[in-house]
């Protein structure tokens, strides 16, 4: 038995219940890209515009998966490109943590 055996009936679980979970992650990356940008405009710090620009960037790659799995299930928006959404992302919050205004 291999290691990740153990993981097997998690992901199985996981798949069952793909579309809720990628639903639920999209309301909420919605939810907190309007309260970023709601900041943003109230603060006009650099700071919050790197924190907003990531939430609304996470809300895009929440929704790029959700018509994923509807309009060709991992080849409309597969793991690569998603990788380099969250590379993006991180970015983006790394540069709202250590730059300074």
């Amino acid at each position: 038995m291999a290691l990740w055996d153990i993981l097997r009936p998690a992901v199985e679980a996981a798949i069952e219940i793909e579309i809720i979970t990628k639903t639920f992650v999209l309301v909420l990356a919605l939810l907190f890209a309007f309260i970023a940008v709601k900041a943003y405009l109230k603060k006009k710090s650099k700071r919050v515009m790197y924190v907003t620009s990531a939430f609304v960037l996470f809300a895009l790659q929440a929704l790029l998966q959700v018509i994923d799995l509807f309009y060709s299930p991992g080849y409309f928006f597969n793991p690569a490109a998603q990788a380099v959404a969250q590379l993006f992302i991180i970015a983006l919050l790394f540069m709202a943590i250590f730059k300074t205004q």
